[in-house]
């Protein structure tokens, strides 16, 4: 997967809201087919492609560090110490 033609697309601000409120559906067509590949990261955020299966449009999601939690409690629910 990589950018069609080698140029960077460009969301309007429309479509990068309505991606954000419910990103199961293609910000370009509308449809409910996509593909998303597996999490890439680094040390404070994290990203994966994505590919719309009906219109071929591809886009990068991204995600940043928003906070932080103990696992202590966790480990200790599950029996490993």
């Amino acid at each position: 997967m990589g950018r069609q033609g080698g140029s960077k697309m460009s969301f309007t601000k429309e479509q990068k809201q309505k991606y954000l409120e419910n990103p199961e559906v293609c910000p370009f067509c509308g449809k409910e087919y996509l593909t998303g590949r597996h999490f890439n990261g680094s040390y404070n955020q994290a990203w994966r492609e994505i590919e719309c299966d009906s219109c071929g449009k591809e886009w990068m999601e991204l995600f940043t560090m928003t906070d932080i939690e103990e696992q202590e409690d966790l480990w200790n629910q599950n029996g490993k110490k």
